[in-house]
């Protein structure tokens, strides 16, 4: 992943010292205004056919025609049970349909030999499993992935499907001292996450609004597949970006021009498939009500 700092509509590299020195948190998220966990974006993006999103499409008309409504309306109060049921089928049919699953997380034994101890370990634990994750105990399921050493050793294929997260302590990087201290900082001040670090997904050549049309942001929804209707607009090449420890759903487009660094189109795959990452991975998604994206909590070594 290029690590990239947007400022005053530039960007420069950002180097690990930087980047161990920002790592700032949203506001807790409070659990009882999330009565499901967000479905991730890149599901709605893709429009093949009998793709994730005409399930979610299919699913909702489903309900729809087995329901009394004459149309959708997510903005009447009163069918607020109503939208979250039809929500949580489409999850269900995601799920499936094969297009939708939840990590099945192992946690090191460094996590629970770290500073936080035992009582840490359970609070990540019952993050995971808050959130629709599965905590894997055993051990041997992992060895493969582990080593005899722990993190980083590979000698023995995992079982299918058993596990897709091991979780360690970083205490270098993710789960340093500092950055504990800030995420305390910003919970208890109420601050909000700064949008400061940043990598190339995609760039492409689409038509935007007219500067002398309309000052201000460009709707990154109108544009996404490159065209805006009953405005003036003109082509512009821009970029898809995606936000350094902020979930999927918060990648958005931004002009070229004011994006440096090489266009990375997937990110960093990890041996065996299996991400290895720091706790912060588990403690962010209690923020977001969405999983993070792995590359970005990655322990490297």
């Amino acid at each position: 992943m290029t690590k990239l700092k947007t400022s005053n509509n530039s960007t420069n590299q950002r180097s690990n010292t930087e980047k161990k020195q920002l790592h700032k948190t949203p506001k807790k998220a409070k659990l009882k205004k999330y009565p499901l966990l967000r479905i991730p974006s890149p599901l709605l993006h893709d429009r093949s056919r009998s793709g994730p999103l005409y399930t979610i499409i299919v699913s909702a008309f489903r309900t729809k025609s087995q329901s009394p409504w004459r149309n959708f309306n997510f903005d009447n109060p009163k069918l607020y049970d109503d939208n979250i049921a039809l929500l949580k089928r489409a999850e269900a049919d995601l799920i499936n349909g094969g297009y939708l699953s939840r990590p099945r997380v192992y946690f090191d034994e460094s996590v629970r030999e770290g500073p936080w101890g035992e009582t840490g370990l359970v609070k990540l634990e019952k993050i995971v499993e808050r959130f629709g994750g599965v905590v894997v105990r055993d051990a041997g399921i992992v060895r493969g992935v582990l080593g005899k050493d722990g993190i980083g050793g590979s000698s023995v294929g995992i079982g299918s499907g058993a596990v897709t997260h091991i979780v360690g302590y970083d205490p270098e990087e993710h789960d340093a001292d500092e950055v504990i201290e800030e995420e305390e900082r910003l919970e208890k001040s109420g601050e909000e996450m700064e949008k400061a670090f940043l990598r190339t997904i995609g760039v492409k050549e689409m038509d935007v609004l007219d500067d002398d049309e309309e000052d201000g942001d460009i709707d990154n929804e109108m544009n996404v597949e490159g065209g805006v209707s009953g405005v003036k607009t003109v082509k512009k090449k821009m970029a898809l970006v995606h936000w350094w420890y902020f979930p999927s759903s918060y990648d958005e487009w931004l002009p070229a021009d004011d994006v440096a660094g090489e266009t990375e189109t997937e990110p960093p795959k990890f041996p065996k498939g299996v991400a290895v990452v720091g706790c912060k991975f588990v403690r962010d998604v209690e923020k977001f009500n969405e999983w993070g994206v792995e590359s970005d909590y990655a322990i490297m070594e």
